[in-house]
């Protein structure tokens, strides 16, 4: 799949709702080393990511990048909207997870273990739901 680009349209979480969970990883400068951390540590989780449906969002001043449970970005964009809405604020890093429903379930301001998120959403409702539709 390629990479769209987006330049002229706001990107809103909305479109996510009832679709994906979403990591929101938000820093000032796309270079932080935290985000290259926190991306390596979900690289080797995609399965996980997948049965979670997950996306992964790196936002920064600049833009933001949405990537696939395969950590390949699908979508580019130069539109500071979501870092205005989360990141502009006191914290120099933030990574935060987005549920179904588009609310905020958990926030860290440092490189967390992919398995504190998974045995979050694992607790969800919707979740539990999911799991049982499996057996």
């Amino acid at each position: 799949m390629a990479t769209q680009h987006v330049k002229s349209q706001t990107l809103t979480l909305d479109s996510y709702r009832w679709e994906n969970r979403l990591i929101l990883i938000v820093a000032e400068n796309p270079e932080d080393g935290k985000i290259a951390e926190q991306l390596k540590l979900f690289q080797n989780e995609q399965e996980a990511l997948s049965d979670r449906k997950l996306l992964i969002f790196k936002i920064h001043a600049g833009g933001c990048t949405v990537s696939n449970s395969s950590m390949k970005p699908i979508l580019n964009t130069d539109k500071k909207d979501l870092y205005e809405e989360f990141g502009s604020n006191s914290t120099p890093f933030q990574i935060l997870l987005i549920g179904l429903d588009g609310g905020i379930k958990m926030k860290s301001n440092r490189v967390t273990d992919p398995a504190v998120f998974f045995a979050e959403i694992d607790t969800m409702p919707m979740r539990r739901n999911e799991l049982r539709g499996k057996d």
